[in-house]
């Protein structure tokens, strides 16, 4: 099929009219700038399933219980321990010293009463000696049926100057002669002062 020219021409004038158009239009849109697009919020709704609606559900009934008592039990109850006497140790007398028989002084020369065997006197402390100070201690001796001292007891006197300390020294060392009233050897109690003077 031929298209005539008048045809031809009448196209081409429509097609050059397009082209202007569309090139305005573009310049348009490049010296304005494109529109702004606002964005658009979507809600969506959902619908929630009809379901069937089961028994109601039984509220548990509230009751009191009553917690048990820990059961109570009575402690044990120890028996009383039994008292039992000391035995007397070896060498000491099984009497107590309330039944002791006591002595003011010892014996010989003539007197009655416990004799010393062996002992010496206490010494004289240096710096009581230097200072010029007297003194005086009183002690009581236990004394079992062998003739030795068991305990000694002070019941005068003063350490300040080393008096009781020299005492109680040197009767480490004394031992008596055994006392044997009536034949037979008990334990006595000595009451025994020692002096302490200058000459």
């Amino acid at each position: 099929m031929t298209m005539s020219f008048d045809r031809l021409v009448l196209w081409s004038i429509i097609l050059s009219m397009a082209s202007v158009t569309t090139m305005i239009t573009g310049l348009t849109l490049l010296y304005h700038g494109f529109p702004s697009l606002e964005p658009m919020t979507v809600y969506y709704e959902f619908s929630q399933p009809n379901l069937p609606a089961g028994p109601p559900m039984k509220q548990p009934h509230s009751q009191h219980l009553q917690t048990p008592s820990a059961p109570s039990y009575a402690a044990p109850v120890s028996p009383a321990p039994i008292p039992t006497a000391p035995a007397p140790s070896q060498g000491t007398s099984a009497s107590s010293p309330a039944t002791l028989p006591v002595f003011e002084s010892m014996g010989g020369g003539g007197k009655s009463g416990p004799k010393l065997r062996q002992g010496a006197k206490p010494g004289y402390p240096n710096l009581a000696w230097e200072r010029g100070i007297e003194g005086r201690v009183r002690v009581k001796l236990t004394v079992n049926e062998q003739g030795k001292i068991t305990n000694v007891e002070v019941v005068q006197g003063s350490d300040s100057w080393g008096f009781i300390t020299s005492v109680k020294t040197v009767l480490k060392a004394w031992e008596f002669e055994p006392y044997t009233p009536g034949g037979h050897a008990t334990g006595f109690v000595l009451m025994k002062t020692f002096e302490f003077v200058l000459e």
